[in-house]
C-alpha cells in the first residue's frame, strides 16, 4: 500500500488485491473510495470525510497513473467506504446502494 500527501490531503493507494482489501478494512467509513468504472484498477481512498472537486480529480488521476488503462475519457467511480461490501475474492467489492455511486470521466 502506498500513501501520498498532496496539498494536505492523504491519498492511500492499494497496489494489488490484498492491499485493496486491507485498504478498505483500515479506512474510516466516511472516507471516499475510488476505482475505474468497469475495469480492474488500484483502489484509492481519500482520507477525509468531506472532499472537493480538486481532490476528486486528483484521485482520478492517481487511479489512471496506477492503471494499465491510461487512455483518455475513462470512467471513474467513487463513493463513501460505508457503501462498500467486500467481495469473496481479494480486492473485489460490491455496492450497498448503486444510487450512492458517482461516476465521472477523466
Amino acid at each position: 500500500m502506498k500513501e501520498l500527501i498532496i496539498e494536505n490531503t492523504i491519498y492511500r493507494i492499494g497496489k494489488n488485491a490484498k492491499d485493496n482489501t486491507q485498504l478498505i478494512k483500515d479506512s474510516n467509513i466516511n472516507w471516499y473510495w475510488f476505482h475505474l468504472d468497469k475495469f480492474p484498477s488500484a483502489h484509492v481512498v481519500i482520507c477525509k470525510e468531506e472532499i472537493n472537486n480538486l481532490e476528486i480529480n486528483q484521485a482520478g488521476l492517481l487511479i489512471k497513473e496506477y492503471s494499465k488503462y491510461k487512455f483518455k475519457n475513462i470512467g471513474i467511480c467513487y463513493c463513501k467506504i460505508d457503501n462498500l461490501i467486500l467481495g469473496k475474492e481479494p480486492g473485489s467489492v460490491l455496492f450497498r446502494f448503486n444510487k450512492q455511486v458517482n461516476i465521472f470521466n477523466l
